[in-house]
């Protein structure tokens, strides 16, 4: 009986060891969670087959992304964003083709950079002229625009055979006497009647005023006496103080029917050129001269010979090959471009003509009172 009691008793408190074991272990806290990011690597790590689950490794994951964080917001946060304020200095001012140049420099931070002025890619000719002039506008729209301007305005004070004296005389009187004729970068043209020279002058301000005289009498040295009064005029009426004055040097005719008193056409061309460059070309106000009568005589020694005057009359310059002439020859003497720079030719010319033309003018540019023979024949 003792010992049956002794076993039982032996059965309960080991009963009990158990119960009490079995509680605390319960009670004892477990590790926490791996974060998710990381245990989805584990699993996959474990679930690949080709990773033994003994060595598990992360698998790559997309590219990281910047999660913005919740730190507190720092005094420079609140600070309103910093304003430029620029002063701006002019290096370089833009010209009809050429960009200019802005030196921007900020006074609150001191960045500083240069910035592109855009060229202007507008020109403004006014001519006190006569027929002669005429000619020289009808290719020029289309050659400015081939340059790249945009914008082209051609002003001719008109009266035909219009002399140096004559124009003289209507500025003094300010008679109506003058056909104002506008052309456009389309070759546009339109005609003002009854307009007088304040007028023309008035009307834009021009980047540049050609003066001529009138065609048989430009080899006539005693012909120019009023011509100081004239630019005198022009310098201190003109709108646009920067307004250039060029002297516009015409042309001798087609043979026969040049002006009995010079005796033949390249004598008439000489005697032009020497009243050019002695008479005219010393006058200080003027500021470049358009050779287009030494482009013409360098022209007519090449394979195209003397076909540069109209065919009704000797005089005036050709459709064909005598306006390209004269328009090259204004471009390139104003802007100080090349010939070469020039794509456009009128439609039937060879591209040899529009060569040996180009070369004459370039020609004339660099000698303009002499005759260039061309390698064109």
């Amino acid at each position: 009986m003792k010992k049956i009691l002794a076993i039982t008793l032996a059965l309960i408190t080991a009963a009990l060891f158990v119960s009490c074991s079995g509680a605390q272990i319960q009670s004892e806290p477990t590790e926490s969670a791996p974060a998710p990011t990381e245990t989805a690597a584990m699993t996959n790590a474990i679930t690949d087959p080709f990773v033994p689950s003994s060595e598990p490794t992360a698998t790559p994951s997309a590219e990281p992304t910047n999660v913005p964080t919740t730190e507190p917001a720092t005094e420079a946060s609140t600070q309103p964003a910093h304003v430029h304020t620029f002063t701006d200095v002019i290096r370089k001012k833009p010209g009809m083709l050429e960009d200019g140049v802005m030196h921007r420099v900020c006074s609150e931070c001191g960045e500083e950079f240069d910035e592109p002025i855009p060229a202007t890619r507008s020109i403004k000719i006014l001519a006190f002229g006569n027929s002669f002039s005429d000619d020289g506008f009808r290719n020029l729209p289309y050659v400015l625009k081939d340059l790249g301007f945009k914008e082209v305005i051609l002003g001719n004070l008109y009266i035909g055979s219009c002399s140096l004296d004559m124009h003289w005389d209507n500025i003094k009187s300010g008679a109506n006497a003058y056909l104002f004729r506008e052309t456009h970068i389309d070759g546009l043209r339109v005609d003002y009647p009854n307009k007088n020279v304040k007028y023309a002058m008035e009307k834009y301000d021009w980047d540049f005023i050609i003066v001529q005289q009138k065609g048989n009498w430009c080899g006539d040295s005693s012909k120019f006496s009023v011509l100081g009064n004239v630019l005198s005029y022009i310098d201190q009426n003109k709108s646009n103080p920067a307004a250039k004055i060029f002297w516009h040097m015409t042309w001798s005719y087609r043979n026969g029917v040049n002006p009995s008193q010079y005796g033949g056409q390249l004598a008439f061309y000489n005697a032009i050129a020497n009243v050019t460059k002695n008479t005219v070309m010393t006058k200080k106000l003027i500021s470049g001269l358009i050779p287009s009568g030494t482009a013409i005589q360098n022209a007519r020694t090449s394979m195209i010979g003397d076909n540069f005057n109209h065919p009704d009359d000797g005089f005036h310059l050709g459709p064909k090959y005598g306006y390209y002439t004269a328009a090259l020859t204004w471009a390139c003497a104003i802007l100080k471009v090349s010939p070469g720079d020039v794509t456009w030719k009128p439609v039937g010319m060879t591209d040899d003509e529009a060569a040996a033309i180009k070369e004459a003018v370039e020609n004339a540019i660099k000698k303009p009172y002499a005759v260039t023979k061309s390698t064109y024949n």
